[in-house]
């Protein structure tokens, strides 16, 4: 991936800094969960909250707003922001290990950037690969889960529409029942009342 499309980003809306632990809203705005706590503090389960960006309404989880989803898709991509950093400062830096080499792989047991010396002496039963090959094998995943995470958030918010559409027309049903009841139950007081003042005439 572009250095410049890991800096272009986006950061969190709230702190302004690279997210951390990032949660996504069903509106799909995404914060990090600490700032998502500190601006509901006072929420509770089951409560209705709205987006700090575009102050759409959504309810607050049964585990509160921990229990939010995390954007994987994210969090994927400061994965990569990291890697590709790890693999800029290997442009300029010497493994710590062995000063006289560059950093050239990527340790997979170990999430550790290496050189082939490395490689060779410590982590040789270890699965390893090349920088390049694993940033840019996590970019492909990131693409992927980013597709696949945009489907089923389209596919919760027409069903979540399809629910709230439903209740609404279930609410509408049993108020226009109520309303024959009410209008039933009239008719009737209304006849014994008529009924009760002529048996009494009579």
């Amino acid at each position: 991936m572009a250095a410049k499309e890991l800096d272009d980003m986006p950061e969190c809306p709230i702190c302004c800094a690279e997210f951390n632990d990032p949660r996504v809203l069903p509106c799909i705005h995404t914060f990090c969960l600490t700032c998502l706590l500190n601006y509901g503090e006072h929420s509770r389960p089951g409560d209705r909250t709205t987006c700090p960006l575009c102050s759409k309404e959504f309810t607050v989880p049964d585990d509160g707003l921990s229990g939010l989803q995390k954007n994987y898709e994210i969090d994927k991509l400061l994965h990569v922001r990291r890697l590709s950093a790890g693999h800029e400062a290997q442009q300029m830096n010497m493994c710590e290990q062995h000063k006289d080499k560059q950093i050239e792989a990527f340790c997979q047991d170990c999430e550790v950037v290496v050189c082939v010396k490395c490689v060779i002496t410590s982590h040789k039963s270890n699965d390893w690969v090349d920088i390049e090959k694993v940033s840019e094998d996590l970019r492909k995943l990131v693409l992927s889960d980013n597709h696949k995470i945009s489907e089923a958030w389209k596919k919760t918010d027409e069903l979540r529409q399809r629910v709230e559409k439903d209740k609404n027309d279930v609410i509408k049903h049993f108020a226009g029942i109520e309303n024959e009841i009410n209008t039933s139950a009239d008719k009737l007081i209304a006849a014994i009342q008529r009924d009760k003042v002529k048996l009494l005439s009579d």
